[in-house]
């Protein structure tokens, strides 16, 4: 493609692999310690360059439908929480096989949703990414570990393949201003033992026939006075 590099982590397998196009005027450096093929998934970890403002990281997996899903998230874990102890923006992307839009019904979908949720992380495709005549699924995605930067995303209705092509498009890429107040709950004076004696405390039954918001309110004063 002209005008364009190529990065390419081959499969282990006759199907599969993973690859960056990205623009020759922009400078990157390939994270060989964050890299990785196995007979489940590949991995290709970029880090881009952004002068003085702070680098991001990228990554591109491709689970391969019947990977080992715990093989695939101890590497997932223990390379989000890398990048997290670098404080850098990341962007993670790419086709995990895992329907999206059955969180409620599936406990490897909910586990690695919650695993990105975790440190921030936040699903921008929100719609089907691969449609046949038979079904609908969301297991194509764009997750960034920005809440506080605006991003424009989506699909592109295009019928080249059977996947159709997402798009995240981050407005304005800087490191924060000083001035930005990001809320994070401290859980450095967090007592388990105090948690465990309110909970027990409260008349469950009558709370769990009471209003639903009131429930809510309860819980959610519980959780402040402990903290």
């Amino acid at each position: 493609m002209p005008g364009y590099s190529i990065t390419f982590q081959p499969s282990l397998s006759n199907t599969g692999g993973v690859g960056f196009y990205i623009k020759e005027d922009k400078l990157f450096t390939t994270r060989p310690d964050l890299t990785l093929s196995t007979n489940d998934f590949e991995a290709l970890w970029v880090e881009m360059q952004n002068g003085s403002q702070c680098n991001m990281i990228c990554g591109v997996i491709y689970r391969h439908p019947h990977g080992n899903m715990k093989d695939v998230m101890d590497f997932l874990n223990s390379t989000i929480e890398k990048i997290d102890r670098e404080k850098k923006f990341c962007i993670i992307l790419g086709d995990f096989n895992l329907e999206l839009l059955k969180q409620d019904s599936h406990s490897d979908t909910d586990n690695f949703l919650n695993t990105l949720g975790s440190f921030n992380f936040l699903p921008h495709i929100l719609q089907p990414t691969r449609i046949t005549d038979r079904s609908q699924t969301l297991i194509d995605n764009i997750c960034f570990n920005s809440l506080e930067h605006l991003a424009l995303s989506g699909n592109i209705i295009y019928d080249l393949t059977d996947h159709l092509p997402n798009f995240l498009i981050i407005k304005k890429f800087t490191s924060l201003p000083n001035n930005v107040k990001i809320y994070k709950r401290d859980y450095y004076y967090f007592d388990e033992s105090a948690l465990i004696q309110a909970i027990q405390s409260v008349d469950w039954e009558g709370v769990l026939h009471a209003n639903p918001d009131l429930m809510l309110c309860l819980i959610l004063f519980i959780l402040e006075s402990l903290t």
